[in-house]
């Protein structure tokens, strides 16, 4: 814990001489949001003109035909298997590639405030632009990864979904380099899986560290919104006012948002985190930020 602490605040010390870093976790959440948003709100207008049982029976007519489909052809379940499937591996594509592309933008602003450069929001978006080719080739070894872990792990029993969280875990670890990778080596697809596994053998010890101790910090984090509306509602059931349930609605929704804005940070000061033991890892050395003497003896010496 007291590593967790301390890796902590050299993570924060670059997040707060530079706080628009936690502007780009933002955005990939509102680029999320703007694509699901591309695709519904066509529908929710068109529904919000009286044409909502079109809809209903558009959905309705496209059921019966695949059904018909199925029916009709010796293969048309697997086939209509195989396009549920494709269907569902391009939303993993689409989705890991829009966390993938900001991560990159960030890794970058966060190694550039490491060696003492102002990092600004546009040059790392640009950045992460340069890069669209490495980009899209570790995209799609990720989110395949990904998909056959989620497919293995919805699909198994207890011991299929524990194998599946250890290979989770394992992929996490190897990969926790490949985005600095990406940005300082310029190479993506299964050369940054590989690179960044060769680095998480020299560097295991502070890699599980900065894992598993980032974390941990999510326990309080949770803990602290969840122990003031449970403290809130017991103060609610012991008092008489008029409309209890205002104030509950508004304490749930300072508990979303507390939650959201912490997620951004975590994942800001994680991505700083990640390029520093990159820096430390790959150049043999430890960012300013890191060097210091509590941390000293966490960093071996690299190859």
């Amino acid at each position: 814990m007291r590593n967790t602490f301390e890796i902590t605040k050299a993570s924060f010390r670059v997040l707060r001489g530079n706080p628009k870093l936690a502007v780009l976790p933002l955005l990939s959440v509102g680029a999320v949001l703007a694509l699901v948003a591309s695709f519904l709100a066509p529908v929710i207008a068109y529904a919000a003109t009286g044409h909502a049982g079109d809809i209903s029976r558009w959905l309705t007519s496209l059921g019966a035909t695949i059904e018909q489909f199925q029916r009709a052809h010796e293969g048309g379940p697997l086939l209509v298997k195989a396009a549920g499937m494709l269907a569902l591996f391009s939303v993993y594509f689409v989705l890991y590639f829009i966390a993938i592309f900001f991560n990159t933008a960030l890794t970058r602003a966060a190694m550039e405030e490491l060696r003492g450069r102002r990092a600004t929001l546009g040059e790392s978006l640009a950045f992460a632009a340069s890069r669209l080719g490495p980009i899209l080739g570790f995209t799609l070894v990720a989110s395949t990864v990904g998909f056959v872990l989620g497919q293995i792990e919805s699909r198994s029993r207890l011991l299929g979904k524990l194998v599946a969280s250890l290979l989770g875990s394992a992929w996490t670890l190897a990969t926790f380099m490949a985005l600095p990778v990406l940005v300082q080596e310029g190479v993506g697809g299964l050369a940054a899986v590989k690179r960044s596994a060769r680095l998480f053998k020299q560097t295991w010890g502070e890699t599980v560290l900065g894992q598993v101790g980032l974390g941990l910090l999510w326990i309080p984090v949770m803990l602290f919104p969840v122990a003031v509306f449970t403290g809130l509602v017991y103060m609610l059931g012991n008092t008489h006012l008029r409309h209890p349930e205002l104030i509950v609605f508004a304490a749930m929704a300072w508990m979303v948002f507390f939650l959201f804005a912490m997620s951004i940070v975590m994942s800001t000061l994680r991505a700083i985190y990640q390029a520093a033991l990159y820096c430390f890892a790959a150049e043999g050395a430890v960012p300013a930020a890191f060097d210091v003497p509590e941390l000293r003896s966490n960093w071996r010496s690299a190859p």
